[in-house]
Parts: C-alpha cells; structure tokens; sequence
C-alpha cells in the first residue's frame, strides 16, 4: 500500500506563490502566449494537487490505483491546461480595456489546438511520477 506523501503546507505554499504570480502578471502589458501557458499549466496542476488531497489524501492506495491515479491525473491535467490557459487569458482581456485584445483568436485556437499533445505529456509525466514513487516505495522497504 501506497500512502501520498503528506504535502498539504507545500501544495498551499504553492498555491499562494501562484497567486502572487497571477497578480503580478495580470497587470503586465504582454500579448506573449508563453507566460499565460505556464501560468495556466501550474493552474491545473494545482487543481489536481487539491483534488488528490481532498478525495485520497489519508486513504492508502494500492501500486494499481496509484499508477492509474497518476496516469490518468496527468492526463487530464495535461487535457485541463488548455481551458485554464484559455480562462486566465479572458480574464486578462477582460480587465483591461484595450481597442485590440491582447490574445488574438488565433493564439486562443493554437491553446486548443495542442490540448491532445499537452494531455499527452500529462499521461507521461504523470507515468513517470508513477514510476519513481513506486521505486521509490522499493527502496525504502526492508
């Protein structure tokens, strides 16, 4: 049996510097795509760092379920940065009243169009983390 490391001040430690980022850069004049990315992909990681914590965070889980967890987490991660990105990018646009918004269509439609990929990487990243915690596990047993 697999316990989730118990992280709950770093996931909040997290959570407030990603504020503090989203602040800083939600008044910044930038029409580059590359920040909002970031900042929609740590949006979603975190999303699922507080689900995992408030659904198994004291509830041992088996090697199987904490593959499958991992796994299918990063995916759907991977799969939830594009509609993050592309929120916090409204949200941007829509506090500050310009004649042009700062995201054309266009890089709204290239955020959804590389959703399958960044869910994709999410499923590898996600097998990988998997990976190392059950190796991780191994050593540790003895």
């Amino acid at each position: 049996m697999i316990r989730l490391p118990p992280l709950r001040k770093a996931l909040t430690v997290a959570t407030a510097l990603f504020a503090v980022a989203f602040f800083f850069w939600v008044g910044v004049e930038d029409t580059a795509v590359g920040p909002v990315a970031v900042l929609g992909t740590a949006a979603a990681v975190l999303a699922f760092g507080h689900v995992v914590r408030a659904r198994w965070g004291s509830r041992p889980l088996s090697q199987a379920e904490w593959f499958l967890l991992m796994a299918l987490g990063g995916a759907v991660t991977g799969l939830g940065a594009a509609p993050a990105t592309v929120l916090l990018m409204a949200i941007k646009v829509s506090l500050h009243s310009h004649a042009y918004p700062d995201y054309s269509p266009q890089a709204v439609i290239g955020i959804f169009t590389r959703a399958p990929l960044w869910g994709a990487a999410g499923l590898l990243a996600g097998m990988g983390l998997a990976v190392l915690g059950l190796a991780r596990r191994r050593t540790e047993l003895p």
